[in-house]
């Protein structure tokens, strides 16, 4: 089985900003991730029911 992602624009964003984040130096804790994430749905998928963006448990 082949893992394939769905919102490749909300996981290289969310990817960069966590690097410049750690690079500074700075905590990014599990909620950052989700509250970012979130953002970032609405911006590049702001037409889709935001029910259709869910996290999984890892």
């Amino acid at each position: 089985m082949t893992w394939r992602c769905a919102w490749l624009a909300i996981e290289m964003e969310v990817f960069q900003v966590f690097i410049a984040k750690r690079e500074d130096g700075r905590f990014v804790r599990r909620g950052w991730f989700r509250c970012t994430a979130t953002m970032l749905f609405k911006k590049y998928y702001s037409s889709m029911d935001t029910h259709l963006f869910v996290f999984s448990a890892g």
